[in-house]
């Protein structure tokens, strides 16, 4: 930096510092230390650094060039050889292909008959556990429907002869009346 760049920045600097734009703190005098370092560090360094990778990227080019090169000459070689052997090259990836084809369609059947008998199985299990567990339901049903009766018509006689409500005995006359006419 020329001292003509220098006066105009130092003179803003002073004004703002002057006004408390801008607070002496220590996170802004770090921030001054760490700019001022950089700058020395780009005058004094910079056009060693800038050299050394211009040399660099020269000599990363000319590698380049060069594999380049011998990687042309290598394919042109082999590229006759390539002309020779690809034709049954070919033909036995062609054979390859069929054959992993015919696998895979194989496998995919297999697996499908597997899993239908193993679905088929278990279908068959499941069904006839359904089956048990309605039998058992059904019986129970009708063992618990049974014994409610049975209950009802203990109730019925109890009211009816022991307690003598006439309401159950009108009810148990009428009973009798629709068995007598249901025998006739």
């Amino acid at each position: 930096m020329k001292m003509t760049n220098i006066l105009p920045y130092t003179l803003a600097f002073v004004f703002m510092t002057r006004h408390n734009i801008i607070l002496l703190n220590e996170e802004f005098l770090i921030f001054l230390c760490f700019i001022a370092f950089v700058m020395l560090n780009v005058n004094k360094f910079g056009t060693p650094v800038y050299d050394n990778l211009k040399k660099e990227s020269i000599n990363l080019e000319n590698n380049l060039k060069n594999f380049y090169n011998e990687s042309l000459i290598s394919l042109k070689k082999n590229n006759s050889y390539k002309k020779r052997t690809s034709k049954r090259c070919f033909l036995i990836y062609v054979h390859l292909g069929n054959y992993y084809y015919n696998f895979g369609s194989l496998f995919n059947v297999f697996a499908k008959n597997c899993m239908e008998d193993k679905l088929n199985s278990s279908l068959n299990k499941n069904l006839a556990f359904l089956h048990k567990v309605e039998k058992q339901t059904l019986k129970l049903f009708t063992l618990i429907l049974i014994d409610k009766l049975q209950k009802l018509l203990i109730l019925k006689g109890f009211y009816s002869k022991t307690l003598k409500v006439k309401n159950f005995k009108s009810i148990n006359s009428l009973s009798i009346r629709e068995s007598i006419n249901k025998i006739n």
